[in-house]
């Protein structure tokens, strides 16, 4: 199992260090946090500048700390810092996801849903999810994020930044072995 951990207390806070010991019996762990304490930002994306990435020793732990907030940290590690993109996600809350080009298969659980350019759908994101690109193009999504009492966020979100089905499937047979 790959186990991403961020906060909004920041890279160097104990509270990380504790989590990622823990977590590392049950899997592989990478830490992707911000820098300094981001409390309160937790789904702020910073637009206006460069975002840095810096390699930081924690431990044994291959971990890296983000001039941005935490949702900056979560999607730097989808893009880029982790060496195979996530089978599956959960996280508090409901998105309503859009298809704005191409076609998309979704996981939700253990239902697969396919959507065409147009379509929507609607969950509560703490059921785990996931959406690929069907066929041999890519595909773009609108997500809104909703949290109780807080603002809801909105991600133009590209298809490669997730897997493409034949990944996710030899993904998962190397996992069943």
């Amino acid at each position: 199992m790959r186990i991403l951990i961020s906060n909004d207390d920041g890279i160097y806070s104990p509270g990380i260090r504790a989590l990622a010991r823990i977590a590392s019996r049950f899997g592989e762990v990478r830490i992707v946090a911000p820098d300094v304490e981001r409390s309160s930002m937790g789904h702020a994306i910073t637009h206006s500048r460069p975002l840095r990435v810096r390699r930081t020793p924690i431990e044994d732990f291959e971990a890296y700390r983000v001039d941005g907030t935490p949702a900056d940290c979560v999607y730097l590690a989808l893009l880029n810092l982790l060496p195979r993109k996530p089978a599956l996600v959960a996280h508090p809350g409901e998105e309503m996801c859009f298809v704005l080009e191409g076609n998309v298969e979704f996981q939700v659980g253990d239902d697969t849903i396919a959507l065409e350019r147009g379509d929507s759908i609607h969950l509560r994101s703490d059921v785990p999810h996931m959406a690929w690109a069907r066929g041999a193009g890519n595909a773009r999504l609108l997500m809104v994020t909703s949290i109780e009492n807080q603002s809801a966020i909105a991600v133009e979100w590209w298809s490669h930044i997730a897997c493409r089905k034949s990944e996710r499937e030899s993904t998962a047979k190397g996992r069943a072995k």
